[in-house]
């Protein structure tokens, strides 16, 4: 008798439910159609519009009034959700995109050789056994032979190139590099770019590839940022995160803007003693790369930031991400 009670209060309270979700609706449905027309129309028969001769908008003339007031509050709740929704969605795309780009940005550092460390073309220069520390892309192009790891690695920044009639791609020149010398950090990294590759005869992944970089050169900044493109990784015997190869990277070279918007997008952290929060590596990433599109896209959707001592408004972060964007900017 019990059970059979509780079954029925069950039942009542789902009947009750589903009343008022029917007077809702109805009401809902009475407020629009109130909003249609005035009710003497709808009483009378179908509505007559007459042509109405063109005037010029005053400040007397009677604005469209748009929805109806009842459904006001419901359309600004779905559009502030969709604004809510979008933006993370836009962002996670951003993120996706420029990760797809960081193989060309780390090749970039590499032939720069960054603020302290020798670039692999110079390295080239000063142990080359070419003809007259030629650069290899043309020494490929004239069909010779690099006879140097370095020539062969500076062959990969360079694309690639032909080599006594055959054709080698950037891992192919990577491989031939390494197998002259297989300690020369540098290349390990671009061979990592390139999604890894075969070095004596073992198959090395992109993460892989990294490591093997930073066990010979620990404070190879461009080695830490390509383990942040790869998902943190281990060096030395320790497991670094995302988060913590961000920070390694920034430590030996703190104007990387792309390490610094990888920070970000982990939420933040140190760097040189001073925590960051994820917005202001962000303002430190444009700080470095004015014309880091997404960067200001995400801080648009943030509020607004300060950038070299220069506040922007949300609007102007967006106006500039459009800017970029005409311009063909590539992230």
């Amino acid at each position: 008798a019990r059970s059979q009670r509780m079954l029925g209060m069950r039942m009542v309270r789902a009947g009750l439910a589903v009343a008022v979700c029917v007077c809702v609706c109805v009401c809902l449905c009475v407020a629009v159609f109130d909003g249609l027309g005035p009710p003497q129309a709808r009483i009378a028969g179908p509505r007559v519009v007459q042509p109405r001769p063109l005037q010029e908008e005053s400040e007397d003339t009677p604005k469209d009034k748009g929805l109806p007031e009842v459904l006001e509050w419901p359309v600004a709740v779905i559009a502030a959700l969709g604004t809510i929704i979008g933006a993370p969605v836009a962002i996670i795309r951003l993120i996706k995109e420029f990760k797809q780009e960081a193989g060309g940005l780390l090749v970039e550092l590499l032939v720069s050789g960054g603020d302290e460390q020798p670039p692999l073309q110079a390295q080239a220069a000063g142990g080359s056994g070419g003809e007259g520390g030629e650069e290899p892309s043309r020494l490929g192009g004239r069909g010779a032979s690099p006879n140097t790891a370095a020539e062969w690695n500076n062959l990969g920044f360079a694309g690639g190139g032909v080599v006594g009639g055959c054709p080698y791609t950037m891992k192919q020149c990577y491989e031939q590099g390494l197998s002259l010398e297989p300690d020369l950090a540098r290349a390990w990294t671009a061979l990592g770019v390139v999604g890894g590759g075969t070095v004596g005869g073992r198959t090395y992944m992109g993460k892989q590839c990294y490591e093997q970089s930073l066990s010979m050169m620990p404070d190879l900044a461009e080695a830490w940022y390509g383990l942040v493109t790869a998902g943190g990784g281990t060096v030395g015997g320790r497991t670094y995160t995302v988060k913590q190869c961000c920070e390694q990277s920034l430590s030996l070279k703190p104007n990387l803007a792309e390490a610094w918007f990888g920070l970000g997008t982990e939420g933040g952290g140190s760097v040189g003693g001073r925590t960051y929060t994820g917005h202001q590596c962000y303002e430190k990433s444009l700080s470095f790369k004015p014309d880091f599109k997404g960067v200001w896209y995400i801080l648009g959707t943030q509020g607004g930031c300060i950038v070299n001592g220069r506040a922007y408004t949300a609007a102007e972060c967006q106006s500039m991400h459009d800017h970029l964007e005409r311009a063909g900017a590539q992230y």
